[in-house]
């Protein structure tokens, strides 16, 4: 999955620019919103991240998903 977050995400989630990373869990709030939770490719400390559960959250609407091969889907 490659994120595109939106203006209201969180500064951590903006500090990797170009990110791809692979979704590790799903969480619905009582509102209705999913959040999707994405360990990315791109940080240093993803292994020690996913090894304490620790994800970056975003709306499915943020993410565009990958080909086969590793790269960007055609639209």
């Amino acid at each position: 999955m490659q994120p595109r977050p939106s203006r209201r995400a969180a500064a951590p989630a903006l500090s990797f620019p170009g990110p791809t990373g692979r979704v590790t869990n799903l969480h619905f709030d009582v509102d209705g919103s999913t959040h999707v939770g994405l360990v990315l490719g791109q940080d240093p400390a993803a292994d020690l991240h996913e090894g304490y559960g620790r994800s970056f959250y975003y709306s499915p609407e943020e993410l565009e998903p990958l080909g086969q091969d590793g790269k960007e889907s055609p639209p």
